[in-house]
């Protein structure tokens, strides 16, 4: 006797396949929250929320770890809390392995926190989380950058297809 399988395929909505591959990304842009303290990953996770990033949160360095498994195009990383150091040591391998922009939301009271995002190459150092608003407005940005470079990415992609035929 056969066996069969099924596979569930989603309808194709016309009017997101009339839209250019930069306005598709849009849709698709996942941001790795990663903060021991509640109330800092809920602020984080809200300013990139309002500014269209589908979040997600992670609680522990654990958790964090874990997530990497996972593709994103932005990761926000308070290293303010009980495991800063293990968060140091996830950000390090995120920054290396990954083409991720990182922000780093450091302690404003502890200058080397700056010094030591610089050294990782994070794209942003926030001394402290400021408003959810100010949040959005940086999580809008970084949008920006991940839509231009992933647009620059395919036209580049296209170039070459074209040169080798």
């Amino acid at each position: 006797m056969a066996t069969v399988q099924t596979q569930v395929v989603p309808a194709v909505d016309a009017e997101l396949s009339l839209r250019t591959p930069q306005q598709r990304l849009t849709n698709a842009v996942s941001c790795l929250v990663a903060s021991t303290d509640a109330r800092r990953r809920k602020t984080l996770s809200r300013g990139a929320g309002r500014a269209g990033w589908k979040c997600v949160d992670c609680a522990s360095a654990e958790a964090f770890a874990e997530a990497m498994r996972q593709r994103f195009q932005l990761a926000l990383m308070d290293i303010v809390g009980p495991q800063s150091q293990s968060f140091r040591e996830i950000g390090k391998q995120l920054a290396r392995e990954t083409n991720t922009l990182i922000v780093v939301c450091g302690d404003e009271s502890q200058p080397t926190d700056e010094i030591w995002a610089r050294g990782l190459g994070a794209w942003l150092y926030l001394p402290g989380l400021g408003t959810i608003d100010d949040l959005a407005q940086l999580c809008h940005e970084a949008r920006m950058v991940v839509d231009k470079t992933y647009a620059e990415a395919i036209r580049m992609f296209v170039q070459n297809d074209r040169s080798s035929v």
